[in-house]
């Protein structure tokens, strides 16, 4: 990394790595998106452009059957969003997204116009994120379910005002047969649950509630329990909050 970065071969190896995109050797998955975390650290000004091309490929990564390539995947992705926070709390502005496969597309965050702190590098970051939801195979969906609850467990606190238009997103799933992405949806709830207050919840209680009783009598006895067990977390944080409010 300090010889890239010495050399100014920075531009050049980052266009190398979005150029073999998909025709890297699974066994050489691991150490390539450790690279990918490397760089990340060597950013300066706006690059959220790079890491649009780059990040369907670890979010994917995160499914992988090999242990170590989900492991520096998930470390790739807290990374470079350690690092685009860093960027907002040294003044550095918010990035201009670019298209990536499968349906991820970015245009810069969709979080700013109702958020009452302004993340910025940050809410791109999650809009870049949050485009894989909009992939076209259970596959990707999920996997993208999963990289969001990551990232919400990891800045919650900071991420407080994306949570409502995020569970919107995500309960919408519910609606769908597939069971891969039913099950991610439900790990990103209980995700919520557990780092997230009443106060934050209680919004997203009225669409969300519904729609996960539409699983709660599936034939497969886990998601029967997972439902239970949100839907009575669920209540005892709404509990909790309205005996806070003395309502």
């Amino acid at each position: 990394a300090d010889l890239v970065h010495e050399t100014g071969m920075l531009e050049e190896v980052k266009t190398l790595f979005v150029d073999t995109v998909g025709v890297c050797a699974v066994s050489a998955n691991a150490n390539r998106l450790k690279c990918i975390s490397t760089l990340a650290l060597l950013f300066q000004g706006e690059q959220s452009q790079w890491v649009a091309e780059l990040i369907h490929e670890v979010i994917l990564a995160t499914r992988e059957q090999s242990q170590k390539t989900r492991q520096a995947a998930h470390e790739t992705l807290v990374a470079v969003a350690y690092k685009m926070a860093d960027e907002d709390s040294s003044g550095g502005g918010g990035g201009e997204g670019a298209g990536g496969e499968d349906g991820m597309s970015t245009g810069g965050s969709m979080f700013h116009e109702s958020a009452e702190v302004d993340n910025g590098q940050l809410d791109v970051y999650f809009s870049m994120v949050m485009a894989g939801l909009a992939g076209t195979s259970p596959h990707m969906i999920s996997a993208t379910i999963g990289a969001l609850a990551r990232l919400v467990y990891e800045f919650r606190g900071r991420v407080d005002h994306i949570l409502t238009p995020l569970m919107h997103s995500i309960s919408l799933f519910f609606e769908q047969s597939s069971r891969e992405v039913c099950v991610a949806g439900l790990n990103f709830v209980k995700v919520c649950t557990r780092s997230m207050t009443g106060d934050l919840l209680a919004p997203c209680a009225k669409e969300l509630i519904p729609r996960l009783l539409t699983w709660s009598a599936d034939s497969k006895n886990m998601i029967k329990l997972k439902v239970k067990v949100l839907l009575e977390r669920l209540v005892l944080l709404i509990l909790v909050l309205l005996k806070k409010l003395k309502l």
